[in-house]
């Protein structure tokens, strides 16, 4: 299993914490920095069953609260105002989704193990990092990184909201990666991809080139990551690596993009983070599945299209402005005019192997 350093997470812990002591008089220290290490500190608890001495900045805690406290309206009034905006565009995505979907007789099948391709710890490393190959050699070196540092545990059994979680920190430029699959397959390797393209998403744009907005402006967080890991099912399927377990994959991706109705609105926190989720993760997926279909028409211009993308997204308030930027229009996006035809081709070799 993959296990991470837990020297290296203790002394870097460590350094977090020295800076934010030594800096604790600096709200804006305070604030941007002490998150991340009440967080990094959590982990390292978890981990190795110890943490460092944070109780100098115990008084921080409360400040940190505070400024959360009377920020937290206005931002939950910012992405309703973000959703107003860009109601016309993502209702009719989902609607068009949702029919086009049930025209297929589309099925969701649960991600059971059985499905999946198993590895061996060697060959699931070599299989992902194979993967991050196909992009430029910074990309593939910082994912190389997170494996030769041993930045990455699986069978995390901590109470976490996902399937996988990174741990970042703008004042180290990087992080850990926790995953709560226990068995080297392809579910997990799609995981720590997903993970891995929050890192580089991290340390390429949010963090050197200060692209992390308000919570409004985080409606694409989900994109990169959602792309790498979008893609990389695609190449479990073209390369003949798991070609079951990626079209199940995917099936998961076109199942994300859902319409959030569901969902009973009110004031509580966690009621607005559920539906703040849900449509992050379907605008990640939509997102995805037409950058895919970009990376295959044209390799050479996607890298452009795809940084173009996510260093402007800072900017970017509608998704139309957004979608400009990759050189997709509205009506391709809402119509799936990019991707129908992929979605109907794995739907339909999947009702070939499951017989129905």
């Amino acid at each position: 299993m993959y296990k991470i350093d837990r020297n290296l997470l203790t002394g870097e812990t460590l350094k977090l914490g020295d800076f934010v002591i030594q800096n604790q008089c600096n709200k804006s220290v305070i604030k941007e920095h002490l998150p991340e290490l009440i967080s990094l500190n959590s982990l390292l608890a978890s981990l190795a069953g110890v943490s460092i001495d944070i109780e100098p900045l115990f008084w921080c805690k409360d400040e940190v609260k505070r400024i959360y406290k009377s920020n937290q309206e206005k931002s939950q009034m910012d992405f309703w105002a973000y959703i107003y905006d860009n109601a016309g565009v993502i209702e009719e995505m989902y609607n068009n989704h949702s029919v086009f979907l049930d025209s297929l007789d589309f099925e969701y099948y649960p991600m059971q193990y059985s499905f999946f391709k198993g590895y061996s710890k060697k060959d699931i490393t070599d299989i992902i990092l194979s993967y991050f190959s196909t992009f430029d050699n910074k990309t593939y070196n910082k994912v190389k990184t997170y494996f030769d540092e041993n930045r990455i545990e699986m069978d995390f059994d901590e109470d976490i909201n996902f399937d996988g979680v990174f741990y970042s920190s703008k004042f180290l430029n990087t992080g850990y990666i926790v995953c709560r699959e226990n068995k080297f397959n392809s579910l997990t390797a799609s995981i720590i991809v997903h993970e891995l393209g929050h890192m580089l998403d991290y340390t390429t744009f949010i963090y050197p080139q200060q692209k992390r907005g308000s919570i409004v402006k985080d409606a694409l967080l989900e994109v990169p990551s959602s792309f790498y890991a979008t893609d990389f099912s695609n190449y479990l399927i073209d390369k003949k690596i798991d070609p079951l377990g990626g079209r199940l994959l995917l099936l998961q991706d076109y199942a994300l993009i859902e319409d959030p109705k569901n969902i009973d609105m009110s004031d509580d926190a966690d009621v607005f983070e559920e539906f703040r989720s849900k449509i992050i993760y379907s605008i990640g997926s939509a997102f995805a599945l037409n950058l895919v279909s970009l990376r295959k028409e044209d390799p050479k211009t996607f890298k452009k299209k795809l940084n173009d993308l996510l260093t402007s997204r800072k900017e970017s308030y509608l998704i139309e402005d957004s979608l400009d930027k990759i050189g997709i229009s509205v009506s391709e996006f809402v119509n799936g005019e990019r991707i129908n035809d992929d979605i109907k081709e794995n739907v339909k070799e999947l009702k070939k192997k499951f017989k129905y």
